[in-house]
């Protein structure tokens, strides 16, 4: 008897930690339904402005750090030159 009311103890924790778990799941669930409907809001915004949505979305790469230049047009690879800048 003392067996079956701990594993029914046990059981109730278990469900409880699931119910737990999934009630945090669906939070995060949530949130993130909301940033992303609000990310699609606000491109739709610079859409309607006739925004250049690929060249906004890109523009963080406009300045790379580096640029990495390779001399040698048609030439052979072996008398190719690569510069890092």
């Amino acid at each position: 008897m003392e067996h079956e009311q701990k594993l029914r103890a046990g059981q109730l924790d278990a469900d409880a930690e699931f119910d737990r778990r999934r009630r945090e799941i669906e939070l995060e669930v949530g949130r993130e339904r909301e940033i992303n409907a609000e990310k699609a809001a606000f491109m739709e915004r610079m859409k309607g402005c006739e925004v250049d949505l690929t060249r906004y979305l890109v523009a963080q790469y406009q300045h790379p750090d580096r640029l990495i230049r390779i001399d040698g047009g048609g030439a052979p690879a072996a008398q190719m030159h690569v510069h890092e800048e």
